[in-house]
């Protein structure tokens, strides 16, 4: 599964940032059908409500959270929404 917060900036533009969660369960492909398993088995449609105040408790008091991204850090995909095209 994945676990995402959607922001937009100061333009309006949308950002996604998501981190994968095999912890929480796993997408599945059977029969060409695609569903979500949570860990204790319970099918999900893969799109739980973000749980701010456990991510937030994942965090210690030395955390740098002003520091750049650690060097090991991917970005799989972008979406890009954008507020305004003018053609």
């Amino acid at each position: 599964m994945t676990k995402a917060i959607y922001l937009d900036d100061p333009e309006g533009n949308g950002i996604e940032i998501y981190c994968e969660s095999p912890e929480d369960g796993v997408f599945v492909m059977n029969d060409d059908i695609f569903f979500a398993r949570r860990a204790d088995g319970s099918l999900s449609n893969g799109r739980e409500p973000r749980d701010v105040a456990a991510s937030l408790r994942l965090l210690s008091p030395t955390d740098a959270l002003a520091a750049p991204m650690a060097a090991t850090t991917s970005i799989d995909h972008t979406h890009l929404h954008v507020a305004d095209i003018r053609m």
